[in-house]
């Protein structure tokens, strides 16, 4: 199916191969994809005897390990320029691979004490960002892009692990199926390119029957809706806890003719959510829905004169003139679904199933959550009508001062 070869012989061997291919054989016999790689460099540098800037395969493996070799080569490049073999990163990689496995065994040593039951919110998070990766890993293989594979199937993995053990906050234990499932998911992503290392894990810590090369390649457990909803889910909590920080910073910085002892951390936080968009919003929406052009993906300047004509917008005609420019900015690069009024997740559950995490990861004491349809919201609710859907506001505040 597949034949690999240097791009020094695209002019020369490659090409006759084909001639010769298409002149002895049918065409059921002829090559049906051809693959060119470039020469390899070490350490950005073009491998020489002459200045010591080599190895031989036995003197890498001695150096780096069957495994360590291949992360180098895959992580190398995959197009027809020169690849470049990095020490640097290959010994990274290596002490991820220790730090891998020893976590494993850490996980398989304490799993009677990890909780089980039904998943929470951020374990259907990490669940859906598993068969993210599953599926970006899956079409990197598919491609013979070793180097996206190896990003995808094991760097954005490592990642998402990590943050997902950051989310699990006081007293709450990681989900013992959902960690089990994670080391088996790792296993099988990076085994094409590190098959001693995962088959170490799998046979060693795992007990599996089989060998991991052996074993079937994961497969999502989740829909593709699903999977989008929930990862929207966690980057608009992580969005809402870095905005939260943001201005935590930002009262702390003192202004013109304060001290540095005037700006008093905040304690406690209101975070103002919106249940839909203000009603001239939704009007001028329906605007640019109506001049909005499939074939172009653009909306037309009609939009302009339908906003004129509309005398509930009468009041509102410098705020929706800004908010249409934005809109079709937004549909230039987006199209129509720049125009979807509704979140793709349920935003005040999301807040409600993060609110003790959000609270831990901006560092306040309180954190109470308030819909701009509440009449007790602080300020009160006319003072928050231009808050939107996705686009919650915070109040600041220190308890202890007042």
């Amino acid at each position: 199916d597949l034949r690999v070869s240097g791009k020094d012989l695209i002019q020369n061997h490659l090409i006759f191969m084909l001639y010769n291919h298409c002149a002895i054989f049918s065409q059921d016999k002829w090559p049906r994809s051809i693959r060119t790689n470039g020469h390899l460099m070490l350490n950005n540098e073009k491998m020489s005897k002459s200045s010591g800037n080599f190895y031989t395969l036995a003197q890498a493996l001695e150096a780096f390990s069957a495994d360590g070799m291949r992360i180098g080569c895959a992580d190398a490049g995959d197009s027809p320029e020169d690849a470049n073999f990095a020490e640097s990163l290959v010994n990274s990689s290596i002490l991820k691979l220790f730090n891998f496995v020893h976590w494993c065994e850490e996980m398989e040593a304490g799993k009677d004490s990890q909780r089980t039951g039904p998943y929470h919110f951020f374990d259907q998070v990490f669940a859906a960002e598993m068969d993210q990766a599953i599926v970006a890993t899956t079409q990197a293989y598919d491609r013979m892009l070793f180097r996206d594979a190896l990003k995808e199937g094991f760097l954005v993995l490592q990642s998402l692990r990590d943050k997902y053990l950051v989310c699990m906050v006081g007293d709450m234990q990681v989900h013992r199926d959902l960690i089990r499932r994670f080391i088996e998911v790792q296993c099988l992503l990076l085994a094409p390119i590190a098959p001693f290392t995962t088959d170490h894990v799998w046979s060693e810590i795992l007990k599996m029957p089989t060998t991991v090369v052996r074993s079937p390649f994961p497969k999502p457990t989740m829909a593709s809706v699903e999977i989008a909803r929930l990862v929207k889910s966690s980057a608009y909590v992580q969005d809402v806890a870095s905005r939260c920080r943001t201005q935590i910073t930002n009262r702390l910085k003192p202004k013109k003719g304060q001290s540095a002892s005037d700006c008093v951390r905040p304690n406690s936080i209101d975070v103002i959510y919106a249940l839909r968009y203000p009603a001239w919003q939704e009007k001028c929406t329906e605007h640019l829905l109506a001049a909005y052009d499939e074939s172009s993906k653009t909306v037309s300047d009609s939009v302009y004169k339908a906003l004129k004509m509309d005398a509930s917008l009468k009041k509102y005609m410098k705020p929706a003139n800004l908010f249409i420019s934005q809109a079709r900015q937004n549909v230039s690069l987006l199209g129509a679904e720049a125009l979807k009024m509704a979140l793709p997740f349920d935003e005040a559950q999301v807040l409600q199933d993060s609110q003790e995490y959000l609270r831990r990861a901006v560092e306040v004491d309180s954190l109470k959550l308030w819909s701009t349809a509440d009449p007790s919201v602080p300020g009160g609710v006319e003072k928050h009508v231009d808050v939107v859907p996705g686009n919650p506001v915070f109040v600041l505040t220190n308890t202890t001062n007042q």
